[in-house]
């Protein structure tokens, strides 16, 4: 008696041709990003908007006296592609911080960037 059902076996090669063939996936990216800690005693330094039309990738660069917390990345929408931020210079805990934005060729929606800084 076979082993296995004509049923069984198809499943089992589908999944064999479905793992062989290795396929890329292009990710659609996020609509938010948040990077570091906000204390109780932070305050929001700065605002910085990516205008709607902006083409990507994009360099948002930020410098302040103070050392940078938390910096918050969001869509003013949803849309068929999101962003993606990569930190490119400087590092939360550091007084400056620049990102690279990719996304679609020409963004369909404003970012807007809140930098939080150590009170003073």
């Amino acid at each position: 008696m076979p082993c296995c059902s004509f049923r069984t076996t198809t499943l089992a090669l589908a999944v064999l041709w479905l793992t062989a063939w290795p396929v890329q996936v292009a990710s659609n990216g996020d609509f938010s990003y948040f990077y570091g800690t906000i204390a109780p005693t932070d305050t929001l330094c700065a605002k910085k908007v990516v205008g709607i039309g902006t083409k990507t990738p994009v360099q948002v660069d930020y410098s302040s006296k103070r050392p940078i917390t938390a910096v918050s990345l969001d869509a003013s929408n949803v849309a068929y592609q999101g962003f993606n931020a990569l930190i490119t210079r400087g590092a939360i805990g550091q007084q400056g911080i620049t990102f690279s934005l990719n996304g679609p060729w020409v963004l369909p929606y404003y970012i807007e960037l809140d930098y939080y800084c150590r009170a003073p």
